[in-house]
């Protein structure tokens, strides 16, 4: 395995971590470290840390498909619309784009999506050695 494997599960597992205590705490599990805040400054970073994973996972996928992985599509997939996701809410913070682009969501969405790139990140370490 190569390093850029180990780095796309080590960003994958951070991930998964990121996205999923802060979830396991709105169900009352763990401490109360668990839970983050909820403002617009931990919306607005959890919203650049899901566009730059979206980017770390578009260059996973992209090697991928360079080794001939089905899987790589559906990780390519995940990444455009997460870096969408993630990419238009930027965009909005500067006033670029129409007003749509700055709704914000509920942060237990950008917890989930979070999760969802995680886990695909973990399946890329796999997935770019076959």
């Amino acid at each position: 395995m190569d390093t850029m494997d180990w780095l796309s599960a080590l960003a994958g597992l951070v991930l998964i971590a990121l996205g999923s205590i802060p979830i396991l705490n709105n169900f009352g599990i763990g401490p109360s470290w668990f839970a983050y805040p909820t403002t617009i400054l931990s919306a607005t970073i959890a919203t650049w840390v899901i566009a730059l994973a979206a980017l770390f996972l578009i260059v996973a996928a992209v090697i991928e498909i360079t080794n001939a992985s089905h899987y790589g599509w559906w990780t390519f997939l995940i990444g455009a619309i997460a870096l969408a996701i993630g990419g238009l809410q930027i965009l909005g913070t500067f006033g670029i784009g129409p007003g749509l682009f700055g709704f914000t969501p509920h942060i237990m969405i950008y917890n989930v999506i979070m999760i969802i790139e995680g886990f695909f990140l973990v399946m890329a370490m796999f997935a770019m050695n076959f």
